[in-house]
């Protein structure tokens, strides 16, 4: 049988979508709960312990004006940088520890993701079928 490597082993441990990080000590993460939090599309390095991302998926690349603007938006108010990626996802910088939960969850009951942008995820590639 093959030997798993330490990923492997934390998932079959715990799966990532049974993964609570609601209270974690954002200050002091160690390196599974790091791993963990990159399932959620959350991310930090040891290298910048203070400071957190958030990368969003968006399916096909697309988002519409109404959610760029709040992002904006909110990017102003949270004093956050916006980058744009190559793989239909934005990423949202500079998140102190102590906000990035309460941000997470504020941009997920306002209908943005971040689920599926690390392991084990399908990536959509048609996001439109039209008939000639």
């Amino acid at each position: 049988m093959e030997k798993l490597n330490k990923i492997e082993r934390l998932k079959i441990k715990l799966p990532p979508s049974q993964f609570n990080f609601s209270n974690l000590n954002w200050e002091n993460l160690n390196e599974d709960e790091r791993f963990y939090l990159k399932n959620y599309g959350i991310y930090n390095i040891k290298l910048r312990p203070n400071t957190f991302m958030i990368r969003l998926r968006f399916d096909g690349g697309i988002i519409d004006s109404k959610k760029l603007s709040f992002l904006a938006k909110m990017a102003q108010k949270e004093n956050l940088k916006i980058i744009l990626t190559t793989r239909a996802q934005m990423e949202l910088h500079n998140i102190p520890p102590s906000n990035v939960y309460p941000i997470w969850q504020y941009l997920q009951q306002n209908g943005f993701t971040s689920h599926q942008v690390l392991t084990d995820n399908i990536r959509a590639i048609i996001t439109r079928i039209i008939q000639m």
